[in-house]
């Protein structure tokens, strides 16, 4: 698709965060007038407990298990995005709801699972999990409209208590 020919993140696994805002605008103004967008917006709960525990280096190894765990799950779905930190952005087209929903909840369960398992030989208390905005956009709107639901969708889901997905 659309980072066949991309720079990765430092890390090396995901697209690097200056092609997210560039794709999410050509995508917009691809998109037929029956055709949906799905955009997950995420971030790991309790990440900086990994980062102040067990260092930077472990926090590195931990955004590798999670952009692994996006990529595992949503497969060619979509394109991974790593924003900043460790917020991924995905941008989905013609990903229906039901299956940007299914796919949504498959990636929290799958995080929640995996770091449980990660953090537990580790000594952490509290295992990172995620908080997923998901939003879908259909014709024209701008890249400020739709960065701004992500986000509203993603903070919400924080709100509401962290490991869930929010459709805003």
């Amino acid at each position: 698709m659309l980072t066949n020919w991309r720079t990765l993140d430092p890390l090396g696994m995901v697209t690097d965060q200056r092609y997210w805002e560039r794709d999410l605008g050509l995508l917009l103004l691809s998109l037929e007038p029956d055709e949906q967008l799905a955009i997950f917006k995420m971030d790991l709960d309790n990440f900086r407990n990994v980062n102040n525990t067990l260092g930077h280096s472990a926090g590195d190894d931990a955004i590798r298990l999670y952009c692994r765990i996006v990529n595992d799950v949503l497969g060619s779905a979509g394109e991974v995005y790593r924003r900043g930190g460790d917020e991924i952005v995905v941008l989905a087209p013609r990903l229906d709801t039901e299956d940007a929903t299914r796919l949504g909840e498959a990636l929290r369960s799958e995080v929640e699972s995996q770091f449980r398992a990660w953090a537990k030989p580790r000594g952490l208390d509290e295992s990172p999990t995620a908080s997923i905005g998901l939003v879908f956009s259909k014709g024209r709107v701008t890249i400020n409209e739709v960065i701004a639901r992500m986000d509203a969708a993603q903070h919400e889901a924080k709100r509401q208590g962290k490991n869930r997905v929010f459709i805003g």
